[in-house]
C-alpha cells in the first residue's frame, strides 16, 4: 500500500486462497499488504533524521523519488515472526510508486500471526486494486528476489522468485494511472479497514543486491525511512547502506544494548585509588539482537568520545564517566554512570604536645593526645590514624589506631596505658593513611612529659 495509507478492503476470495496456502480455516483475519484510500503527507519532522531520511507510520526501508522510474529489485531472507500476540503483521516487498503517488506496483511477502500460528504468504498489488496472493510457497529462511519492472506504455512486469525451493512466478500488468514516481524497498506494517495493523515481531529482515533502474540505492539517492508509531518511537529501523550501496537491513528490535565497565566505582565517595586506572566498556545487544554501531563515553561532562579500548584516567580527581551504546537498528542503550575516584597525594597528622602528672601516668589511665590531620585536595575523605607513645629505647609503650577520621580536621585521640609511666619524656608518634591508600611520608612527632 501507499505510505502511510490509513484504510484497505480484502475480497473474500483473497482471504479464502490465504486460508487454503496456510493450512487455516476460512475464519482468518482479513489481510491486505496493498490497502485502499488516499495516500497522507509524508511524515518528516525537521531535523529528526537529517536530510537524507525520515519516518513512517507504516514504512521502514529506502525510497527514492523526483523522477520516474522503469524497475527496482531486491533479495531478502524471509523473516521468522514471533507467533505471540496474534493479529500481528510484517510485509517486504519491493515496488514503483506510492511514495507521493496514489498507485502502486509492489510484489513480495509477508508473514502474520493467528490463533497462535505465523503463516507466510507470497502476493502482489497494482493499487488501488486488490491485492492478490499466490500459490507459490514462502516459508522462514526461504531466499526471495522480487521485481517491478515497466515495460512500456502502461505495462508492468512483476516477479517474485523463491531461490530456496527455484520456484518463480511472473506476471504482466496494466495501470493506467501509474506515474513511476518513486521506487522502493520496505518493510512494511500492513493495513486494514481500521488502519495501520499492528507490526509482527520479525527480528532483522535483510535486504541485498537492491537496484534501482540497474543500479544500486546509493547510486539512485534513495534515502531510508524508521517506522514509528504515533506517539514517535520507533517501531521498526532501517540500517545506513552496505559498502556496496546495494544492501540494508530493517530491525524491529525493541531490546537496548547493554554495556558494562570495569575499572569504575559505584559512587563518587567510595573505592578511592591511588594510582591512574584502566577502564573497559564491554557492550553487547542480546540474542538475536543487531550489530553495535558504537559505544560512547564522556567524562566529567566533556566532549563524547568514541570507545575504541581500554582508557586511562590518570588525573587526581572524583571524576564521573557517562557511557552508553547505540545499536545499527538505531536503538540507543541507557546511558550509565561511574566513577574514578584519584587520590595522589598523601595525608599528614601531627600530634600536640601533653604534659601531664605522675599519677595522671598509670596503668589504666587515659592519656588525651590533640591531632591535627590533612589532606591535600582532591581528598579521598577520611583517613586511618596510628598514634603512639615511644619511649627513650624507642620501644612503643601505647598505640591506639582509629580508622574513618574526617581529614582537614582537628581530632584528641586518647591513648590507654597498659603499663604506668614513669617521670620523663616521651614521643608522641601519628602516622596517616588515607583511604586511597596514600601513607603519610613522614610521621608527625611531638614530645609527652610525664613529671
Amino acid at each position: 500500500m501507499p505510505r502511510i495509507s490509513t484504510a484497505l478492503a480484502v475480497l473474500a476470495a483473497t482471504l479464502a486462497a490465504c486460508a487454503a496456502l496456510a493450512g487455516v480455516a476460512s475464519a482468518a483475519p482479513r489481510i491486505d499488504p496493498g490497502g485502499s484510500g488516499t495516500t497522507p503527507p509524508r511524515i518528516d519532522p525537521s531535523g529528526a533524521h537529517g536530510a537524507s531520511s525520515s519516518v513512517s507510520l507504516n514504512w521502514s526501508g529506502y525510497s527514492v523519488s523526483g523522477d520516474t522510474y522503469k524497475s527496482v529489485t531486491a533479495t531478502w531472507t524471509q523473516p521468522a515472526i514471533v507467533t505471540r500476540p496474534a493479529g500481528t503483521y510484517a510485509a517486504f516487498w519491493v515496488g514503483l510508486d506510492g511514495d507521493g503517488s496514489r498507485t502502486v506496483e509492489q510484489i513480495g511477502t509477508m508473514g502474520y500471526t493467528y490463533a497462535g500460528t505465523a503463516y507466510y504468504v507470497a502476493w502482489y498489488e497494482m493499487y488501488p486494486a486488490a491485492m492478490q496472493m499466490l500459490s507459490l510457497v514462502v516459508r522462514p529462511g526461504d531466499l526471495v528476489t522480487a521485481t517491478v519492472r515497466w515495460t512500456g506504455s502502461t505495462s508492468y512486469r512483476l516477479t517474485l522468485v523463491n531461490k530456496t525451493t527455484g520456484r518463480k512466478f511472473t506476471t504482466t500488468k496494466s495501470s493506467l494511472k501509474a506515474r513511476r514516481a518513486s521506487a522502493e524497498v520496505i518493510a512494511e506494517a500492513p493495513a486494514d479497514g481500521s488502519g495501520v495493523l499492528p507490526l509482527a515481531a520479525f527480528g532483522l529482515a535483510t535486504f541485498s543486491a537492491c537496484a534501482v533502474d540497474g543500479g544500486s540505492l546509493a547510486a539512485a539517492g534513495a534515502s531510508s525511512i524508521d517506522m514509528i508509531e504515533s506517539g514517535g518511537s520507533v517501531l521498526a529501523a532501517t540500517s545506513g547502506l552496505e559498502e556496496d550501496g546495494a544492501g540494508f537491513y530493517v530491525s524491529d528490535e525493541r531490546t537496548a544494548p547493554n554495556v558494562s565497565a570495569t575499572g569504575l566505582q559505584n559512587s563518587a565517595t567510595r573505592g578511592w585509588t591511588n594510582a591512574p586506572v584502566s577502564v573497559t566498556l564491554r557492550a553487547s545487544d542480546g540474542a538475536g539482537g543487531v550489530a553495535l554501531a558504537g559505544v560512547y563515553y564522556t567524562i566529567d561532562g566533556g566532549a563524547t568520545q568514541t570507545y575504541s579500548g581500554a582508557f586511562t584516567v590518570a588525573d587526581a580527581s572524583s571524576h564521573k564517566v557517562r557511557y552508553w551504546a547505540v545499536d545499527e537498528a538505531g536503538v540507543k542503550g541507557s546511558t550509565r554512570t561511574g566513577y574514578v575516584n584519584l587520590d595522589l597525594a598523601a595525608p599528614t597528622s601531627a600530634p600536640g604536645a601533653v604534659r601531664v602528672a605522675r599519677g595522671a601516668a598509670q596503668s589504666g589511665s587515659t592519656i588525651a593526645v590533640p591531632v591535627t590531620i590533612s589532606d591535600p585536595l582532591p581528598s579521598s575523605g577520611t583517613v586511618k590514624l596510628v598514634t603512639r607513645i615511644v619511649g627513650g629505647s624507642g620501644k612503643t609503650v601505647a598505640r591506639a589506631t582509629r580508622a574513618g577520621l574526617g581529614a582537614n580536621a582537628a581530632r584528641t585521640v586518647r591513648l590507654r596505658l597498659t603499663s604506668s609511666l614513669m617521670k620523663g619524656v616521651y614521643t608522641l608518634r601519628t602516622t596517616a593513611t588515607d583511604a586511597a591508600g596514600n601513607p603519610q611520608a613522614a610521621a608527625g612527632e611531638a614530645r609527652l612529659t610525664v613529671r
